[in-house]
This record gives C-alpha cells, structure tokens and sequence, in this order.
C-alpha cells in the first residue's frame, strides 16, 4: 500500500521525492492558496519530547534565514509522530538530475553553482553560525529561470544531533562528500567543514565522478581521512588547472590549513572564474584529498625580473621627461659657465699677485711715496625686501592623497607601550577585546559544570555586542592587528554556545503528580 501523509490545512497533491531519511510532498497551503514542499523524515528517527524542541529550535534558526540562495522554511512540527518542515516550492530540478541526466556539468556552470552555494552558505554562518553539514547535489536546487537554491539548513544538523554515528550506523551527512572532521565524530564544526563538501561536491560535477564511489557505506567516510581521489584534471582533461587548483584548496584534509572564511573561497572563485589560479597559499602535495597529478606542478611563484644583457653604449637610449631635461639642461650650461669663469678668475689673481709682488720688490712704493689710506665704511642699512611671487592654489576636487601606515609617525597618539609591546588603544577594539574575554571566560566557567545554562544567551550577546566594536574599529585597524580574526573568535564562541544548548538539553520537566482518586465505596450489604 502506498505510503499516505496528510496535514490539516494543507492538501497533498503529490509525492516528489524521497530519499533514505526523508520524503517530500507537493502540497497546497489552503489558507494562502501557494504551493509549498513538505519534507517528512522518516518514523525511524521520529524525536521523542526532549528532541522534537531540538528540532524546532533547528527549524526556527533557518526559518530566521532570508537569502535568495537559500529555500526559505516556513513552519516546523510533528504531525501522526513524524516531524515535519514546510518549505518554499521550487519549481525546478536538483543539481543532482542535472549530473545523472548529463554525466557531468559544464566547468563554467559547475562554478556557478558553487558560487551561489558559497553565497548562501557564507550568510548562513555570518548571521547565526548555521552550517549545513550535508552538501550534496541533490540538496541543491535549479529553478527553471536559473536561479540556484540551497535546501535543508538545519536538518541534518538535527539528525546528526538525535542519533549518532554508533547508533545503529546512523550516519551524519552524505558518507561521498563528509569533511574528515565530521567523519571522524568531531563535535565542534564550524564553516569549514561545508567548505570541504563543497569541493567534493564540485568534484563530483566537473568530473561526474562520485567520491569514494567504490567504497560501501561509512567506510567512505574513512575514506576521506586517509584516502586519496585522483586528480581531477586526469580524470577530465578538458578541465582548467585553476578548477583543480580550487577543488585540492578547499578539500585540505586538515581544517587547519583549509580557507578558514568564505570570504576566502569567494575570492578564490572570482579569481578562477577569470582564467586565473586561487589567491596562495596553496596547498602542500599530499594535504588535500585530491591527489595532484605530477603533470599539475606547484607554480613558481613570481620572482624578482631576470638579468638582461644590456645593449653597448651606443645603442643605449636614455629616456626623460620634460621636466627633466629643462633641469638637466639648466645644470649642464650653470656648470660649464661656472667652470670658466672660475679658470678665468684663477688666471687673473695669479697675475694680479706677481705684478703686485714685483712692484713692491722694485721698491717702487718708496719712490712714489705711496701711503695706505682709510677706505669709507659701506651703509649697512638693510636693504628692502624683495618682494616673492606666490602660485595661486587652487584647493577644489584636490584628491585626497594616499595616506600608508608608513607615512604616518611611528608614536601615534591611538598607541602605547605595555610591557614593552605597542598596544592600539583605540576604544572600540579595546572595549571588544574585554567583551570577548569575559564571554570567552563565563564559557569556559560554564563547561566546568554544565549547570546554570542561563549563562549560555549572556554569553552569546556579549559576543555579539564585541563583533559590532570590531566591525566599528576594523576600517583603523594598524596592519598588524588582524581585526578580522578576532570577528572570527566571536563567531566561533558563538557557534560553540549554540553547540552546548543543543547538546545539554534541560531534562524535561515532570508532569505535576495527579491528585489521588477517592477511594471506592464500600458496599453495603
């Protein structure tokens, strides 16, 4: 007998897909009169009470989501003990139909797709540290007019939550594109691991291989810590190295040396899209899970210019402005004007002396009776002012002029000196910094005990209250205050907040103790 799933207030047209989890249904909201998608996940992971609050509070944060990358979720609930999510309805295929219908997709269309994924999946984590955790091609979604929908946020994120991989081999994500991390059952996930998937996933659609396709169940998720995929441009020759280049930066098995924003892996997709390699660093040989082929060499990277044998000195042609050559020119004809006149002055003092010399040695100042007499004394008054003519400055539409860190003096009045190091003492760095740490510090307090779980949205808004005093302070930033990272830092406590009211549900509160019944009546004989 057919499955059949109904919901008040919704009318069920049709069934329009399923998968090993989940089914989805083609339905009509009656109150709105629109279409909607409803995903139903399987009876077999049906939540009790304690994880059903879990799972709305999933939905709840993706339905805070509003990107048009992403499939916008409009309700969450539990209907005949089966949660259930109401979706918008796209009216299209899955990236995954387009690869089974064509093996594989055109390089420029593959990088579309990843393009808008990293658009969606960058503003789920800089709103409210949401990943996604299983990227794949069927949860990518192509309307007919081209534009391209990430489904599921938060759903396997739930799943992952309620049973784990030891649990009747429940696995998280999609064994063929799992990052090693969620693999091997790290529980502190950030970004980075739908970063790796989606480079699997782009490997998948330029070479129309599956991951590990070879490897049965979990087994490829082993696969992805320890072993290696071919290079996808021996796989694809036709594919561009900058393609490859991309897909071996962001499927680094090491999250440590992967792009650790999705910043980073935009820029690299821009830089790709042009023809052009992905920004370095790139990775080591051997890092990635894409084995490089030694015919795809690291490039060299640029160097000073080569020697050039210069040509003889009558072939040389020495070029200079105007300005230049009216100075060179002045400066020739002042020294060779003052090279003669200084000859000439030489020669007339010379024979001044020796015709003074031999007047006197003739004896012939006796003979006339020649006598020293008093020379008058020079007017010293000074002389008027030469009058200086000044360039009229016009200061309209004067382009600022390029202001560098070096060109600024080296004590600035925003910098001191503590223990010997210089310290910006801009205030809205400083007042972020001391938000950070005290909520880095009732976090850590926190894990101690798992207790006063109050604590945990404090924490949270404390974070967030330093992000906006290191966005305001970022655009002053010295070079070697990486403002960025410590955003980062916020984002990461923030997401490990979240990670520890998940995990450390309240235990449900117990039913109030139902009165006592009276007592039956005796019967009377």
């Amino acid at each position: 007998m057919p499955e059949i799933f109904s919901l008040p207030g919704y009318e069920i047209l049709e069934k329009i897909g399923e998968g090993g989890t989940s089914s989805v249904w083609k339905a009509r909201q009656l109150s709105l009169d629109r279409l909607v998608a409803i995903k139903t996940l399987d009876p077999a992971i049906a939540p009790d009470p304690d994880t059903l609050i879990r799972f709305r509070q999933e939905a709840q944060a993706a339905a805070r989501l509003k990107h048009p990358s992403i499939v916008q979720l409009f309700d969450a609930g539990e209907a005949a003990g089966r949660p259930y999510m109401i979706m918008e309805y796209v009216d299209g295929c899955t990236v995954g139909d387009l690869l089974r219908r064509s093996g594989t997709l055109v390089e420029s269309n593959a990088l579309l797709v990843a393009e808008a994924v990293a658009h969606a999946l960058a503003y789920a984590w800089d709103k409210d540290c949401i990943i996604h955790l299983d990227i794949k091609p069927d949860n990518v979604l192509v309307e007919h007019d081209g534009a391209i929908k990430v489904a599921d946020l938060g759903l396997a994120r739930y799943i992952g939550l309620h049973r784990r991989r030891t649990d009747s081999g429940m696995i998280i994500g999609t064994p063929n594109y799992v990052s090693p991390e969620q693999a091997q059952g790290v529980e502190d996930l950030d970004c980075r691991t739908d970063i790796y998937s989606l480079g699997a996933m782009l490997y998948h659609l330029v070479t129309g291989r599956l991951p590990f396709a070879g490897y049965p169940g979990s087994s490829a998720m082993d696969a992805h810590v320890t072993e290696f995929l071919p290079d996808p441009v021996i796989v694809q020759p036709e594919l561009s190295p900058a393609t490859a280049w991309l897909i071996e930066k962001m499927m680094v098995k090491d999250r440590a040396y992967r792009p650790t924003y999705w910043s980073v892996v935009l820029a690299d997709l821009a830089e790709v899209k042009q023809g052009r390699l992905p920004k370095p660093p790139l990775p080591v040989a051997g890092q990635s899970t894409v084995q490089r082929h030694p015919l795809r060499q690291e490039p060299v990277p640029a160097g000073p210019e080569p020697d050039v044998e210069e040509p003889p000195a009558a072939r040389r042609k020495i070029v200079i402005n105007e300005a230049e050559a009216t100075r060179a020119g002045q400066q020739r004809f002042y020294l060779e004007r003052g090279l003669g006149r200084a000859f000439s002055q030489l020669l007339f003092l010379t024979l001044g002396a020796a015709a003074v010399g031999l007047f006197f040695y003739l004896g012939l100042p006796q003979r006339i009776g020649f006598r020293a007499a008093a020379l008058p004394v020079p007017d010293l008054a000074p002389a008027a002012p030469v009058a200086v003519r000044t360039l009229d400055v016009v200061e309209e539409n004067v382009p600022a002029p390029d202001v560098t860190w070096d060109d600024l003096p080296a004590a600035e009045p925003e910098q001191g000196m503590k223990n010997g190091v210089v310290v910006w003492e801009n205030a809205d760095f400083k007042e972020g910094a001391r938000l950070f740490n005290d909520a880095y510090a009732r976090y850590i307090e926190f894990q101690k005990t798992r207790a006063n779980r109050d604590e945990l949205p404090m924490i949270e808004q404390k974070a967030r209250e330093a992000i906006t005093r290191f966005e305001n302070a970022r655009a002053l930033a010295p070079p070697d205050v990486d403002v960025p990272d410590y955003i980062q830092r916020c984002f990461h406590l923030i997401a490990d907040v979240r990670h520890s009211t998940l995990l450390q549900p309240d235990p449900p509160a117990r039913p109030a103790p139902r009165p006592a019944l009276p007592a039956p009546p005796t019967s009377v004989q």
